[in-house]
Parts: C-alpha cells; structure tokens; sequence
C-alpha cells in the first residue's frame, strides 16, 4: 500500500541518515543537514504513520518469529492470527481508509488458505490454552474436526497393514 511504503521509504532514509552522519551530528547536534530527513521528521503524519504500521507488523514479526522456534505448534499461530486480526480491526478506518482495507483484503487471502478448524482444535487441545475464550458455537468445529482426524489415521493405519 502506498502510504506504508512511503514510510517504510522514510524510515529507511533516516535510518541511512543516522547510519552515514554519527560525526556530524557528535559535532553538530543540532543540525540535521538532509532535507528528505527534515521533511520526514518535521512531517505530523510521519510519526502517526510509523506508530500504526509498527500496530500491524509487530503481530506479524511475533508470528514469524514463533514459527521459527522449535517447540512452536498450530495453537500458538493459531493465536498470533487472532492478534494480527485484531490489530488490522484496532487500525483507524475513517482515517487510513485504503490502508485499512489493503490490511483486511492482505489478511483475509491468506486466512483463507488455512483451515481454521485444525488450528481451533489445536488451541482446544494446547495444554496452556485448552480452549479458554472459545465459544460453545465452536464444540461442533472441535468435535467434528477431532473425528475426521481419527477417521484419517484409522483409514492410514488399515493401508499400511
């Protein structure tokens, strides 16, 4: 989306600023020599901008990270979804109405990738979670879900025999 690549776009450049000019500015505190820098700094929206990003991408980069982790299962990205759905619904719609929606569209083509059902049984079953918050209009999803899976691995085990 357009407004998040331009903040993106005008970290990357201060952050190149800072990286390029640690001497002049130890000499020259005050002075930020860099125009593009100064625009982007002096900018009201620039700083609400970068708030709101860090909002969506700080799920995200949790998500990636846990995946990474070697004890990681479908209960704990199952719950890094969740709060990455939340963050996209806390974000200011009337504000940021075509990021907001460039967020949702983004969300919903991969969660509709996924089946819900194993990651909610998952989360049903997660000794730290056991299904805590979870609707009764779920018990179907998790009971269902949990019986096609015995239904797999019994139908698998009478093939290997």
């Amino acid at each position: 989306h357009d407004m998040a690549k331009q903040t993106i776009k005008s970290c990357n450049r201060i952050i190149s600023f800072f990286k390029q000019s640690h001497i002049v500015l130890m000499n020259n505190p005050d002075e930020i020599t860099n125009k593009s820098v100064k625009r982007s700094i002096k900018g009201s929206e620039f700083f609400v901008n970068v708030n709101k990003l860090t909002k969506v991408l700080k799920p995200i980069k949790t998500a990636i990270t846990l995946l990474e982790g070697a004890s990681t299962n479908l209960a704990d990205y199952f719950i890094q979804l969740i709060l990455l759905a939340n963050a996209i619904k806390k974000l200011p719609s009337q504000e940021m109405v075509g990021f907001h929606q460039h967020c949702i569209e983004s969300f919903n083509k991969y969660w509709d990738k996924f089946d819900p059902n194993i990651y909610i049984l998952s989360y049903f079953l997660h000794p730290n979670y056991r299904g805590q918050g979870l609707k009764t209009e779920y018990w179907k999803i998790i009971t269902t879900t949990a019986a096609q899976f015995y239904i797999d691995i019994a139908n698998c085990n009478t093939l290997i025999k």
